[in-house]
């Protein structure tokens, strides 16, 4: 009976090391997978949101309505819980770039979306994200506003108002 159980016991050793072992990596690859659901989501709606702020035309806006929506739709089936939120602080202000408040909240959604960015001062961000705060809000820029249908966001354009002219001489401009 000994020789059974000396025969037995590497077998039944090798069975449940080969169990775990395919339970381990199938748990570590829907992880990885789960990631990069999230990562591809976020990475969407940061470029939708810079397709409408540099669209030139009505279909460019179209195509970054699109992309926004559905990457929108991603992220709250994807994205981690402090990402959604800052998502949805960011929508609750009107998905805006043309003022400090929705700057903060899109910034922080830019911040949240990193996760790991303990070291990153929100500064940086938004100097790669906006460039300087003077020279974006003197630009026109196109923001993501909620339509009258929740689940559809309208791209419209957003023009800051002009600033007064100091000077003595009204000399006109011409676009670049």
């Amino acid at each position: 009976m000994s020789t059974f159980w000396t025969a037995l016991l590497p077998l039944i050793g090798a069975t449940i090391g080969a169990t775990l072992t395919y339970l381990f990596s199938r748990s570590t690859e829907a992880a990885k997978q789960l990631q990069a659901l999230r990562n591809q989501a976020y990475v969407d709606y940061l470029r939708a949101v810079a397709q409408a702020a540099h669209s030139k035309s009505p279909d460019d806006l179209t195509q970054a309505q699109l992309l926004a929506a559905e990457s929108k739709a991603r992220i709250v089936v994807y994205g981690a819980a402090a990402v959604v939120e800052a998502l949805a602080r960011y929508e609750e202000v009107g998905a805006r770039l043309d003022d400090d408040e929705s700057c903060k909240s899109f910034l922080a959604l830019a911040k949240a979306m990193r996760g790991d960015s303990e070291g990153i001062e929100l500064r940086s961000i938004e100097l790669v994200l906006l460039g300087s705060r003077a020279r974006h809000r003197k630009a026109s820029t196109r923001v993501l506003v909620p339509s009258s249908a929740p689940t559809t966001p309208e791209l419209v354009a957003a023009t800051p108002p002009a600033e007064p002219d100091t000077s003595s001489s009204h000399k006109e401009s011409s676009p670049p």
